[in-house]
């Protein structure tokens, strides 16, 4: 399963730099084939749910290029001005960073995931010291969830799919 959000380029630009949030995301951000020839392509979620899929991030980027073709039918002039994931667990850190590419750029969120008792939370954390408290009272820091982007002019395999 992979979940992504199709935004205009000032959507995406403004999630990508940290001045709006995946919750702030509405029609005023949202790609419109009929009014918009630049897309952001946002990975919400991406998820294996059937192991008998191969690289299921392959499977996801020819689907996205499928669609992304299909959008060109009627919007010749369209160009992906990105790609991007927040990511938030180690496993979509890695695909990002090392499969895909993909670097943290000017915003990096204060969004940490911690645990304790087996309960994952996330805390976000404006200073050092509201981080080592935490710590102190048990939790366990898994990863700091980060905010991953590629663009056309960079090498990443994302541009191989959606060219």
């Amino acid at each position: 399963m992979c979940s992504t959000i199709p935004l205009n380029a000032e959507g995406w630009t403004g999630l990508i730099n940290g001045e709006l949030a995946e919750s702030d995301l509405d029609a005023r951000t949202i790609f419109d084939n009929s009014r918009d020839k630049k897309l952001g392509i946002h990975v919400y979620h991406i998820e294996k749910l059937d192991p008998t899929i191969g690289k299921l991030y392959q499977k996801c980027l020819t689907d996205l290029s499928g669609i992304v073709s299909n959008l060109r039918r009627e919007n010749a002039n369209l160009r992906v001005i990105g790609f991007s994931g927040l990511c938030v667990t180690n496993e979509g850190i890695e695909l990002f960073t090392k499969k895909l590419n993909c670097k943290e750029k000017g915003y990096k969120s204060k969004e940490h995931i911690l645990e304790k008792e087996g309960q994952k939370i996330v805390f976000e954390a404006n200073s050092e010291r509201e981080m080592n408290k935490k710590i102190r009272d048990g939790y366990k820091a898994i990863n700091r969830c980060r905010m991953l982007v590629t663009y056309p002019s960079e090498e990443s395999m994302v541009w191989k799919y959606l060219k």
